[in-house]
């Protein structure tokens, strides 16, 4: 799902980090996404910042105190697009697998309490045979937002991360951060602007271009505050509505999501293909341990 991007004067993306910031609540443009003039900016990775119209921590800031935050790790899908009979969790990924790596990046971020992982049902006993015992085993559900409900309803922290557990590169300064994000401001993305060239086709043909200014390609995790999160599933329950996105649920039940900026190879695996790719990123990160 793609998401836009705050309207004002934005600045250039040099940074490694950009977060949208002091959203106006006073109007919501297109796709749910804020009018105001909140504007994405720039952060040092390391020098302190002045405060910003957020009451967040600026990214980048080493998590204090107590851990407050759950995190959702959905790994109930039926893995179609991998075309084997294994599903995409258990994936060796240099010798280990998909759902263990990214249970490494979890266990890493300094804002997480409790982790929760949602599988499929048929592999409920061999993931609690392999997991150790700190992690909550759920099933999950028919659709990806039934397993996400699932795993949502059994958290017990302020702040609650909800990941696609293929996405098995992703940095545990980037939880620290979107969990952050999602505590000042009820809730919040990881997302990187749209780079390509977008087009709209129809029939089999392109037929304009789409502006891609303000346009955001959303990851995960996406963060909430937990009574929030709850709340709006519950809504989606209630009107049979089935998002795809959970940052969607917010824009459409409550406000804007503040956007965290992500990286480029916080990738999700998807297809038999990716194997070799996200090995090669393990490789070039040097964790094929």
């Amino acid at each position: 799902m793609v998401h836009g991007q705050f309207s004002g004067t934005s600045k250039p993306f040099e940074a490694e980090d950009v977060v949208g910031r002091g959203i106006s609540r006073s109007g919501v443009g297109r796709e749910g996404v804020s009018g105001g003039t909140g504007v994405p900016y720039a952060l040092p990775p390391a020098d302190p910042m002045p405060a910003s119209p957020s009451s967040a921590p600026s990214p980048g800031t080493p998590p204090s105190g107590a851990p407050f935050a759950s995190a959702v790790l959905v790994a109930a899908g039926r893995s179609t697009r991998m075309g084997g009979a294994t599903r995409k969790p258990a994936i060796l990924l240099a010798g280990r697998s998909v759902l263990e790596r990214t249970l490494d990046a979890f266990r890493a971020a300094g804002t997480v309490a409790q982790i929760v992982v949602v599988v499929h049902a048929d592999d409920l006993d061999d993931w609690r045979a392999r997991l150790a015992d700190d992690i909550v085993l759920v099933a999950g559900g028919a659709e990806r937002t039934d397993s996400v409900r699932a795993g949502v309803n059994v958290t017990t922290s302020e702040v609650v991360l909800v990941h696609d557990a293929a996405r098995c590169l992703v940095r545990p300064e980037r939880l620290d951060q979107v969990a952050q994000a999602a505590r000042a401001d009820g809730a919040a993305l990881l997302a990187v602007p749209v780079r390509d060239t977008l087009h709209r086709a129809s029939e089999g043909r392109a037929v304009e271009v789409v502006e891609r200014e303000d346009l955001w390609a959303a990851q995960t995790p996406q963060a909430f505050r937990t009574d929030l999160l709850r709340s709006h599933l519950e809504r989606a329950a209630t009107e049979t509505w089935t998002p795809t996105d959970d940052a969607a649920l917010h824009e459409r039940y409550a406000s804007p999501v503040t956007l965290v900026s992500g990286d480029p190879d916080n990738l999700k695996l998807t297809t038999p293909a990716d194997v070799a790719l996200f090995e090669a990123l393990l490789a070039a990160r040097g964790n094929e341990a």
